[in-house]
C-alpha cells in the first residue's frame, strides 16, 4: 500500500480487544478492517481527477504568492506544502487508474 497511514490504520483496528472464539476474533477484526478501509477509498478516492485538478490550481496560486513576495517564509511554506499535497494526490489518482485498468482485464 503507498499510503502511510495504512499500517498505523490496520494496526489500530487490529489491536482493538474482542471477545470470542479465535476464528470470531478474526473475522470480526477483518470486518472491521474492511469496512474501515472501504470507507477511507470512498472519502478519499472519490472525484480523484478533481481533487487533482483543485491541488493544480492551489499550487499554481501558491506559485504565484511565492513569486510575487519571495521572501515570505509563509509563502515558501505554502507553496512547499501545495507541491508536496498535490505531488501526493498524483501519485494516489495514478495508483487509482492503475487498479481500474487491473481490475477491468480480469
Amino acid at each position: 500500500m503507498e499510503r502511510d497511514d495504512f499500517f498505523e490504520k490496520v494496526d489500530r483496528l487490529w489491536t482493538n480487544q474482542i471477545n470470542g472464539s479465535n476464528m470470531f476474533k478474526l473475522t470480526a477484526k477483518l470486518k472491521w478492517v474492511k469496512a474501515s478501509l472501504k470507507n477511507w477509498h470512498k472519502y478519499n478516492r472519490s472525484h480523484i481527477s478533481r481533487q487533482v485538478a483543485r491541488a493544480k490550481s492551489d499550487w499554481d496560486a501558491a506559485q504565484e504568492d511565492l513569486d510575487s513576495n519571495p521572501g515570505s517564509d509563509e509563502g515558501k511554506d505554502r507553496e512547499r506544502k501545495a507541491a508536496n499535497f498535490y505531488q501526493t494526490l498524483c501519485k494516489e489518482e495514478e495508483s487509482f487508474f492503475q487498479a481500474k485498468i487491473q481490475n477491468s482485464m480480469v
